[in-house]
C-alpha cells in the first residue's frame, strides 16, 4: 500500500483550505482514504503494462484543480493501492521568489521592443500549495513572441509560478495560406518560373513547423510526414538549425509548405474526434515525377502510400489546396486499402455516360475535404471559396487569364446527364453534393460522416452507393437526424432518389399501416417516428424479404405513444398504406401512403355539415415555420415547427360556402382529409391530397349492382377560365356509350352521383367513365353502400405501365376486387403476379383489356380461390399505361369499405 504524501514538505506543517470551514489537510503519513471527503479526483489517463494498470488522476478542491498534485491508482490482480504524488513540474523549496511582483516578471522577460500580449481566454483559478496553505490563484497566458506563450499564476501583483507552454524551441517556416491567389485577394498573378518577385512578401505567412522530430540540423521529418527524394528531379533536402524562412525561389519552400498542410489536415482530424487515420510520417516528395504538372498518391514506392509532387507550371506542393487533394487519397488508402484503386461503371447508363465513378468518388470527396479545410481562409480573404487549385491553375493556363481554377465544388449538373467520362470532372457532382450538405449541417458533421461512410462505402460504388453510406453514417453517429439534408441533396443532383413517403395517425381510432418491398431483393425501410411538433421521438428499421409485405401496430413497433406521424424511406421503392379502424371496429377508412408536395388541393369539404364533418391533416415539411392558407383569402393555419402536424376542422368553412380549396404556404407539405358522418351512423371516407392536376380523368369503377352499391363523383376545375368538359361513357370493351358536355366556371366544383352526369341517367352497361377537359381538372369518387354504413374514397391519379394493388384482404368475413382501365388507345395485355406477405409468388394471370377498356374482379375469381385468402399484393404491369384500385370490404353487414389508389413501382 502506497501512503499520502502531499506536496511540500514531509513534516507535520499545516495547511488549511483558504477561508473554508473543513478539516486541515496535514502532511503526516496518512491514508489516502481518509481524505476522500476533502478532495475531488479527476481522471487524466490509464495506462496498461505486465505490472498493472495504472490511473492517473488531478486534485482539485471544490472544483478547482490543486497545482502539482495528483493521485496515481495502481491496480495488480485484485489489489489496488494509492499514492498521492507531486507533479514533476513542482518547484524546488526556496526556488520562488516570494516578493515577485508581476509588473517585475513583466519587465524582466520582455525588453523594449517585444512588448506580452495577453491571450484572450476565461480566467482559471487553481490551489497553489504554500508554507501559508492553499491559496487561490489566477491563470493568464501571455503571448512573449510569435510562436511563444507563458503561463503565469498570480495572486494580485504577485507572482507564484510561471511556466512556458512550449516544451522546446518551435521551428518557424513561411508557407502560403493556402496559395497567393487568396491571400492577395484573388490578384492575377503569375509564376514567372518561380521568382519571388512574381508573389509579394506579404501574401506569405509565418507558421510554426509543430511536432518535427528532434534532430540537428532540423529537418522536415515530423509526426505526419517526411521530406524525402523519391523520384527525379533529385536534391538536397530542406534542413535548419534555425528556422525555414524561405521563399518560393528556394525549392525548400515546397517541402515546408507541404509538411506545415499534412499537419493542420492531420491536427483538424484528430480535433473532431478522428485519431488514427494515417497517424504516422508518410513520406512525400516536394519536387518528384521528372518535373511534370502533375501530383499524385502512389503505393510505388511505399506500401502505406507516399505523395509526389510535380513542378510544371506553378510548382504543385505551392499550392495547399492540391496538397489537400492528394493528402485525402492517402486518407482514403487508409480506410479502403487496394479497393481505393478499383473501378466501377454504371452500366444502365448509355456508353457515353458511363464514367469511373468508384474513381469519380474518390476526386471528388479529395475536392470536398480540400473545400472543408481552405473555405474559411478563402472567405476571409474574400476571395472565391467554391473555386479550387487557383494558384496552380494559374500556372496551368497562364494565357486565359483570371479568374483561374481547375475545378469547383459548386456545379450545377444533373447525374447522369452532367457526366463526361472524365472522372476528375464528374467528381464535382459529389463535391458539391458535399458542399450543399457541410452548408447545411456544419464542417464536422459533414466531415465526421464521410470518414464513416468511407469506411463502410462496398467496394467498387457508384455514386449512389456512396448517398447510402452517408446515410447510414449519419443514422450510426446521430441517430439519423440529418437525414433529410443528406437524402435532399444528393437527390437535388440526380445521384439518389430516396423513396420518402409520409403517414399520419390520428389520436382516436386504431392506426396500421402495411409495407409492401416492390422489389427484386430485400429492402430496408426506415421509419422516423415524429410528435405533433415534429419532433423525432423514434426510429425503426424494417427489413422486408424480395416482394413480401407486413402489416404493423404503431403501438407494437414503437414505444411511445406520443408519435403521430412517420417518415418512410428507402434506397429502394416501396408502397403501402394506411388503414385506420374505429375504437369499436364499426368503420375504417385507408389511404396510400403520402407524398411531399408544393401545395395541397383539396377537393372535397362537405357542404352539409349537418350530417358530414370534413377534416384534414397536414404535415408541414418546411424547415422553416410558415403560415398556411386555404385559397388566397381564407383561413390561415399556423405552423410553429418542422414536420409539425396540423389538424383542421373544415366545417366553419363549408358554412361559408367553401366547397373545395388549395393550401398553400411558403415550403412543401404532405397531408390527406377525411369525411364521415356525424349522426351516428358508420360512413367514413379518406383521399390523399396532392398537387397536380390533368385534363382527362378517367373514373374508373361504376358499380353495376345498384341495389347494394352508389357511385360518387367530383371534379374541380381550379383554372382561372371556363372549363368545356366533355364526359363520356364506356363500357368494358371500350366502347363509347354516350357522350355529354358541361361547363364549369373557374374555381368551382362538380358534385353528385354518377346518374347525374347527364340527363336521363347514365347508360345501363356504363363501367367507367371518360373526362377530358380543356382546363385541368382534379377529380376523386366515391363508392358506398346502399345500407347507408360503408363509404369508400378515391383520388383520381395518373396511368401507369407497372404498378402495386395492395391491401388484399380475403377471408370468410373480408372481400378485396381489383378494377383496371386500360387508358391506352390499343389493345394491351395486363399481366398480374399475386404475392403473399413472405413475397412467395401465388398466382399469375393474364387480361387482355381493349382500348378503353376495363376488367373487375374479386379476388377469389381471378386467381385460384385456395390461394385467395393468402394474397396480399398484386403486381399489375403492362406496355401501355393503364390505372387500377382495390376495393375492399367486410361481409355480411358491410360495415365498412375502402378503397385504396394503386401505386407506381418506381424501378426494378
Amino acid at each position: 500500500m502506497y501512503f499520502l504524501v502531499l506536496l511540500y514538505y514531509m513534516s507535520s506543517t499545516q495547511l488549511t483550505v483558504e477561508s473554508m470551514p473543513r478539516p486541515a489537510l496535514t502532511f503526516t503519513s496518512q491514508p489516502y482514504e481518509s481524505w476522500t471527503s476533502v478532495c475531488e479526483l479527476q481522471p487524466l489517463s490509464l495506462q496498461k503494462n505486465r505490472h498493472g494498470e495504472f490511473t492517473r488522476k488531478a486534485v482539485s478542491i471544490d472544483g478547482l484543480p490543486v497545482l502539482f498534485s495528483f493521485v496515481l491508482t495502481v491496480s495488480q490482480q485484485a489489489n489496488t493501492s494509492w499514492a498521492w504524488l507531486p507533479k514533476s513540474e513542482m518547484p524546488i523549496t526556496g526556488s520562488l521568489p516570494q516578493t515577485l511582483s508581476l509588473e517585475r516578471w513583466l519587465s524582466d522577460v520582455f525588453d523594449d521592443v517585444q512588448q506580452p500580449v495577453v491571450v484572450p481566454a476565461p480566467s482559471t483559478m487553481a490551489w497553489f500549495p504554500h508554507q501559508q496553505g492553499l491559496i487561490k490563484v489566477k491563470l493568464t497566458t501571455y503571448r512573449t513572441g510569435a510562436f511563444s506563450y507563458w503561463h503565469v499564476w498570480s495572486r494580485g501583483e504577485q507572482v507564484y509560478l510561471v511556466r512556458p507552454r512550449q516544451l522546446r524551441n518551435v521551428n518557424v517556416g513561411k508557407v502560403f495560406l493556402p496559395n497567393p491567389i487568396v491571400s492577395s485577394g484573388g490578384q492575377d498573378l503569375r509564376d514567372q518560373d518561380d521568382q519571388d518577385n512574381a508573389v509579394a512578401i506579404g501574401f506569405y505567412d509565418d507558421v510554426a513547423l509543430l511536432a518535427l522530430t528532434e534532430n540537428q540540423p532540423v529537418l522536415i521529418n515530423g509526426a505526419f510526414s517526411q521530406s524525402q527524394d523519391l523520384s527525379a528531379p533529385h536534391g538536397e533536402l530542406a534542413n535548419s538549425s534555425d528556422n525555414f524562412l524561405f521563399t518560393r525561389s528556394n525549392p525548400w519552400f515546397e517541402e515546408i509548405n507541404i509538411y506545415h498542410h499534412i499537419h493542420r489536415a492531420q491536427s483538424y482530424l484528430q480535433a473532431i474526434g478522428i485519431t488514427e487515420l494515417q497517424n504516422r510520417p508518410i513520406p512525400f516528395d516536394a519536387h518528384g515525377l521528372d518535373g511534370a504538372d502533375a501530383s499524385q498518391f502512389s503505393v510505388w514506392s511505399d506500401p502505406a502510400g507516399s505523395l509526389e509532387f510535380g513542378d510544371g507550371g506553378v510548382d504543385d506542393a505551392e499550392d495547399a489546396d492540391v496538397i489537400y487533394h492528394e493528402y485525402f487519397h492517402a486518407l482514403h488508402f487508409a480506410i479502403a486499402g487496394d479497393l481505393l484503386f478499383d473501378a466501377s461503371f454504371n452500366l444502365q447508363l448509355p456508353v457515353h455516360q458511363r464514367t469511373n465513378e468508384a474513381g469519380a468518388i474518390a476526386e471528388g470527396c479529395a475536392d470536398y475535404f480540400t473545400h472543408s479545410l481552405t473555405r474559411e481562409l478563402k472567405a476571409a480573404n474574400d476571395t472565391d471559396i467554391y473555386a479550387l487549385m487557383q494558384w496552380n491553375a494559374a500556372g496551368q493556363h497562364p494565357e486565359d487569364g483570371p479568374p483561374f481554377y481547375v475545378r469547383r465544388c459548386d456545379v450545377e449538373g444533373i447525374y447522369p446527364t452532367a457526366i463526361t467520362g472524365a472522372r476528375h470532372q464528374d467528381g464535382q457532382l459529389i463535391s458539391s453534393t458535399l458542399v450543399d450538405i457541410r452548408q447545411q449541417i456544419g464542417q464536422q458533421d459533414t466531415d465526421e460522416l464521410l470518414m464513416l461512410a468511407l469506411s463502410i462505402l462496398a467496394p467498387r460504388p457508384l455514386f449512389r452507393d456512396l448517398a447510402i453510406a452517408i446515410m447510414e453514417a449519419d443514422d450510426f453517429i446521430f441517430d439519423g437526424t440529418h437525414f433529410d439534408q443528406i437524402s435532399n441533396a444528393f437527390s437535388a443532383r440526380g445521384i439518389y432518389e430516396p423513396y420518402v413517403r409520409y403517414a399520419h395517425f390520428p389520436t382516436a381510432g386504431k392506426p396500421s399501416f402495411d409495407l409492401v418491398n416492390t422489389q427484386l431483393e430485400s429492402a430496408v425501410i426506415r421509419l422516423h417516428g415524429f410528435d405533433q411538433m415534429g419532433n423525432l421521438i423514434e426510429i425503426r428499421d424494417v427489413e422486408l424479404r424480395a416482394k413480401a409485405s407486413e402489416t404493423l401496430d404503431p403501438m407494437n413497433i414503437f414505444q411511445s405513444e406520443d408519435i403521430r406521424t412517420l417518415r418512410l424511406s428507402s434506397a429502394q421503392s416501396f408502397a403501402g398504406f394506411v388503414t385506420v379502424r374505429s375504437l369499436d371496429d364499426q368503420t375504417s377508412y385507408a389511404y396510400p401512403f403520402l407524398q411531399r408536395e408544393p401545395f395541397l388541393e383539396l377537393p372535397h369539404i362537405a357542404a352539409n355539415t349537418v350530417v358530414w364533418t370534413t377534416e384534414a391533416e397536414i404535415q408541414d415539411l418546411s424547415p422553416l415555420p410558415q403560415n398556411l392558407q386555404l385559397n388566397p383569402s381564407e383561413a390561415i393555419y399556423d405552423s410553429h415547427a418542422y414536420r409539425n402536424l396540423i389538424s383542421m376542422n373544415l366545417d366553419d368553412l363549408a358554412a361559408s360556402g367553401t366547397t373545395q380549396g388549395t393550401l398553400f404556404g411558403s415550403g412543401d407539405l404532405t397531408g390527406f382529409e377525411r369525411f364521415q358522418r356525424v349522426d351516428g351512423a358508420f360512413q367514413t371516407a379518406a383521399l390523399p391530397l396532392a398537387s397536380s392536376s390533368r385534363i382527362r380523368l378517367i373514373i374508373p369503377h361504376v358499380a353495376a349492382d345498384t341495389n347494394t352499391f352508389w357511385t360518387g363523383i367530383a371534379f374541380v376545375n381550379r383554372g382561372i377560365s371556363v372549363a368545356n368538359v366533355t364526359v363520356q361513357f364506356r363500357g368494358p370493351s371500350g366502347e363509347s356509350l354516350q357522350i355529354s358536355a358541361l361547363t364549369l366556371a373557374a374555381n368551382s366544383k362538380w358534385l353528385g352521383l354518377a346518374e347525374d352526369l347527364v340527363v336521363g341517367g347514365i347508360p345501363v352497361a356504363t363501367s367507367h367513365i371518360d373526362i377530358s377537359s380543356d382546363q385541368p381538372l382534379i377529380g376523386y369518387e366515391l363508392f358506398g353502400t346502399q345500407n347507408g354504413l360503408s363509404l369508400a374514397g378515391l383520388n383520381v391519379g395518373e396511368s401507369t405501365s407497372r404498378t402495386a394493388l395492395t391491401g388484399i384482404n380475403v377471408d370468410e368475413q373480408h372481400w378485396s376486387g381489383i378494377a383496371i382501365v386500360n387508358t391506352a388507345n390499343a389493345e394491351d395485355t395486363i399481366h398480374l403476379q399475386a404475392y403473399g406477405e413472405n413475397g412467395i409468388a401465388l398466382g399469375e394471370v393474364s387480361w387482355t383489356i381493349p382500348a378503353n377498356g376495363k376488367r373487375i374482379g374479386v379476388i377469389e375469381s381471378i386467381f385460384n380461390p385456395a390461394s385467395a385468402p393468402f394474397i396480399r399484393w398484386i403486381e399489375a404491369s403492362a406496355t401501355v399505361p393503364f390505372t387500377a384500385f382495390v376495393l375492399r370490404g367486410d361481409l355480411p353487414e358491410r360495415r365498412y369499405m375502402d378503397g385504396i389508389e394503386s401505386q407506381p413501382i418506381l424501378h426494378p
